[in-house]
């Protein structure tokens, strides 16, 4: 049981090893639970996910790699339903022992890679609030604080451009103002 445990160990750390080497994918191993991993899908390039950090959970089972992980998604992502085992939506042939995590992760970078447009202005919504909706959680601010720093840098610039519209705004209405009441 021990030698068993130690292969499964060993399986999980290459695994891990090899997901940091995707693109668009950041990877954290849960603080409390080993066999429960987090990740987050960011920096898609152009299509109705650009620009947003979807955040998800792998949890793998006792018997793993013979039985299949569970990933799911606690970002709300449109057509991936939350909170539920996407395995199913991403493997057409079913569970192989020889299938990785990485390999399952990167089918759902392809699926949102590959996302047709409909309903793309509700997803451009969506991907903007997500980092919003990730940075609300205490465990996500834990496990990706380098993504709070990008979350506190996006909204002090958007206050700050949105200061610099007020700012313009009510100087033309005092322009505009001073040069009504002028004879």
């Amino acid at each position: 049981m021990l030698r068993l445990r130690s292969l499964h160990l060993l399986r999980l750390q290459t695994e891990q090893s090899e997901i940091e080497e995707i693109n668009h994918l950041k990877v954290r191993v849960d603080r409390d639970d080993a066999s429960i991993w987090h990740y987050v899908i960011f920096g898609l390039p152009n299509g109705p996910y650009h620009g947003g950090y979807y955040w998800g959970q792998v949890k793998f089972p006792q018997q793993y790699p013979f039985d299949p992980p569970s990933i799911s998604l606690t970002t709300p992502l449109g057509e991936f339903p939350l909170d539920t085992d996407l395995f199913h939506m991403v493997s057409e042939e079913g569970w192989q022992p020889s299938f990785t995590v990485g390999r399952m992760l990167r089918r759902i970078i392809a699926l949102m890679l590959d996302a047709s447009d409909v309903n793309a202005s509700q997803k451009k919504m969506d991907a903007e609030a997500s980092l919003a909706f990730n940075c609300s959680h205490l465990r996500f601010r834990l496990l990706f604080p380098g993504f709070l720093s990008t979350f506190r840098q996006k909204t002090s610039n958007d206050f700050r451009s949105r200061d610099l519209v007020v700012f313009v705004a009510v100087g033309m209405l005092l322009v505009v103002t001073i040069a009504y009441l002028k004879p």
